[in-house]
């Protein structure tokens, strides 16, 4: 076979070694291997599943981290001086904890017109720095938000008290422009909201998922465009915006895994979770809900202390190319959960816990 760019591809030799190791880790145990040419042919399939199940983790864990640093940095604080006292240290540390925490939590609910008084005012106070903060903003307020009307008034009665590193013309620029403050409003009157549906089926709620995930990037993107040009409270603005989308969507998913729930366990025992039809976000929710309320119903019952689950996923034949998605990664998934698990058949999955098994908040953090 030809590539255009062969540096782009590895050689990867499956030796009896390394074949007996992945088997042993990643194989169905429910099934014998027969001779090496089975062998080959079932090692590129779990290497596929393995592979793309790591990449999405790796992918999700790597946009939680760049989210987190990013808007720590909207509300980075002005480094203090060192102190030599530890305990005095830890206190301003905790305090700085607090003031950021108050910092972005004011503008979880600013609107357009909050954000746009806000940065006149910060403005003003930057290019009259001797003049009382309060005094400005009132004098702002009395020209209904006007920045350019306040600060010609200040111009003339108090021109002397300018702070005379910037220009007349930088002085009159006002912080936010027309068309920007247009695009800031009418982004908010459309992401504020939740999305409101008559009597939604699953699928209905499905577009709502998608949709919210896709806003959410977009507002992701514009608020980090903002930052890059210096406008750190319109980049917080569009964080806080792509945060409730955010929002949105994880209660919608809780939605959808409600009602797939509903459709999946009529007639089934108690014991037997559905997972089709499901995507794998939802799936993990619903399997996380499914062994909590196992989990404690042990411990409430002291008659009872180990229980046998099963997990249909599906053998993939509806998914793209016929390969397994919640399979492996459902098997993945339980495995991190440290719970003793055998695969019934290709597409199901037997589970068994203890009343000493984690509940879901009792773990640490995983994918």
């Amino acid at each position: 076979m030809y590539y255009k760019n062969p540096e782009e591809f590895v050689v990867l030799y499956l030796d009896e070694s390394l074949l007996n190791d992945l088997l042993e880790k990643y194989g169905e145990p429910a099934f014998t291997y027969q001779d090496k040419i089975r062998r080959m042919a079932q090692i590129p399939t779990k290497l596929f599943d393995f592979c793309i199940d790591s990449l999405y983790q790796e992918i999700e864990a790597l946009i939680a981290e760049y989210m987190r640093k990013f808007e720590r940095s909207l509300v980075k604080e002005p480094e203090q001086p060192s102190l030599c006292c530890e305990a005095s240290t830890e206190n301003n540390k905790q305090k700085k904890k607090k003031k950021k925490k108050k910092r972005a939590k004011k503008f979880n609910d600013i609107t357009p017109d909050q954000l746009a008084l806000e940065m006149a005012h910060d403005k003003l106070i930057e290019n009259f720095p001797s003049l009382d903060k309060n005094l400005l903003l009132e004098l702002l307020k009395c020209q209904k938000n006007n920045y350019e009307k306040t600060i010609d008034i200040l111009l003339l009665l108090c021109g002397h008290c300018r702070n005379r590193k910037n220009s007349i013309d930088i002085i009159k620029k006002p912080p936010l422009t027309k068309d920007l403050l247009n695009k800031i409003e009418n982004d908010f009157l459309a992401y504020k909201d939740e999305m409101v549906t008559k009597k939604p089926s699953g699928q209905e709620y499905r577009k709502q998922v998608d949709t919210y995930l896709k806003n959410q990037k977009s507002l992701y993107k514009e608020a980090s465009k903002y930052k890059q040009e210096g406008l750190v409270k319109v980049a917080q603005f569009y964080s806080n915006l792509a945060n409730k989308q955010a929002l949105y969507y994880k209660r919608v998913i809780a939605q959808v895994v409600s009602i797939f729930l509903k459709v999946n366990s009529k007639g089934l025992p108690t014991n037997l979770l559905n997972l089709h039809y499901l995507r794998l976000n939802e799936a993990k929710k619903l399997v996380d809900e499914f062994l909590d309320n196992h989990i404690n119903y042990l411990r409430k019952n002291s008659d009872k202390t180990k229980h046998e689950l099963n997990i249909i996923t599906g053998r993939g034949k509806h998914s793209p190319g016929g390969i397994p998605v919640l399979r492996p990664a459902i098997w993945n998934y339980l495995k991190k959960r440290a719970l003793k698990i055998r695969l019934i058949n290709q597409g199901s999955i037997r589970v068994h816990i203890t009343a000493n098994s984690k509940l879901t908040n009792e773990l640490s953090q995983i994918s």
